[in-house]
């Protein structure tokens, strides 16, 4: 059941939770550091993004099976999930934004759902469609950062 859902949506439940705690006031350099992590998610994203678009494959999470290529290079040459790291990060400006340290348990929550629900069962689809060369891409680039 839990891994239908998309994994946005899994980002924008932690982000209500996150608004559910009451905002602390956070020095000027907090919400600048705040601002650029949720600048360089987005940005890591679409890079991402960019990457799948440039292999003309697919990027819905759940269409794992309609995969044609293996995305290797660009943001996935960082992370083996940008796409997901990206979500995270903008969870984590969140937090900090809010000022609470509760608020980063939000984004704990997620990444647990994330890589159990949906990184792990891509990884066993790419690790079938993709064998030997998906071996290789695990052994040297990280699952996150």
């Amino acid at each position: 059941m839990s891994a239908r859902v998309p994994p946005v949506l899994w980002a924008v439940a932690g982000a209500t939770v996150q608004h559910m705690f009451r905002s602390r006031p956070t020095p000027r350099w907090v919400r600048a550091l705040s601002l650029l992590l949720l600048m360089t998610s987005a940005s890591m994203g679409l890079w991402a993004i960019r990457g799948f678009r440039e292999q003309d494959t697919t990027v819905h999470p759940h269409h794992i099976h309609d995969v044609s290529s293996l995305v290797i290079h660009g943001a996935h040459s960082v992370s083996r999930n940008p796409m997901y790291m990206a979500l995270l990060g903008g969870l984590i400006s969140i937090a900090l934004r809010r000022g609470r340290g509760a608020a980063l348990l939000p984004v704990v929550a997620v990444w647990v759902a994330l890589n159990e629900f949906q990184v792990k069962p891509e990884e066993l689809a790419l690790s079938a469609a993709f064998s030997e060369e998906f071996d290789r891409y695990k052994e040297s680039v990280p699952r996150w950062l």
